[in-house]
């Protein structure tokens, strides 16, 4: 009831953003994105008996660790191991009892992609955060530090099984940015369907677009 075949992907980066300055940054599009929205379209919202009252979302969102979301999703019988992705599953559980979207920090680089920077005080853990939004809805955004130093990025990309010819060639533009002064710079990816989903409490992502396609 999440995923369609193809989807709306906001993405966005800032140059000279760390972490706290992009997780700022996404709440405040987020929230003020809604709050114009849903105050231009007042009378249709009216048809949605589940719409978010705007009221009830203003940020600031707290964070809590991956630890922490998988202590608490194995207590509630998730079988979830340190390390993976969290799920739908593992998403419902840690939102079912939140008022407020909640910030997933800490996540592990085994469950991220190569260009996210690594936590300097856990190798473990990349400087990432995915937030979770309230009622079982799920992940609607993640926020992450990008690696701007060549030697790191490649590091990464074989950590991840990315260090073939076909890869470092298919990455190679992508590579070289760090030749030229590549500047700290940090990023976010949005779901736009699932926070329309999720604003207007909709069962399935498939009737948040005109033309779903899905398997």
């Amino acid at each position: 009831n999440r995923h369609l075949a193809e989807y709306w992907h906001l993405k966005a980066e800032v140059a000279f953003a760390d972490l706290d300055d992009m997780k700022k940054f996404a709440e405040e599009v987020l929230y003020e994105t809604l709050k114009s929205a849903m105050e231009r379209s007042s009378k249709e919202i009216e048809e949605f008996e589940n719409a978010i009252d705007i009221n009830d979302i203003k940020p600031p969102y707290k964070s809590i660790t991956y630890d922490e979301a998988i202590d608490l999703a194995q207590s509630k019988g998730s079988k979830i191991e340190w390390g993976a992705s969290l799920g739908a599953d593992e998403e419902k559980i840690l939102s079912e009892d939140m008022k407020k979207p909640v910030f997933v920090k800490g996540i592990p680089c085994s469950a991220e992609s190569f260009p996210f920077k690594k936590d300097s005080s856990n190798e473990k853990e990349t400087r990432t955060e995915d937030l979770i939004a309230p009622n079982g809805f799920g992940e609607v955004l993640g926020v992450a530090e990008k690696i701007c130093d060549k030697q790191q990025l490649l590091d990464r990309m074989k950590e991840k099984g990315r260090e073939t010819p076909e890869e470092l060639e298919r990455y190679r533009w992508y590579i070289e940015l760090r030749d030229y002064g590549c500047v700290p710079h940090s990023g976010l990816g949005a779901g736009i369907d699932r926070i329309v989903r999720w604003a207007l409490g909709i069962e399935n992502i498939r009737n948040t677009i005109s033309f779903p396609r899905a398997y």
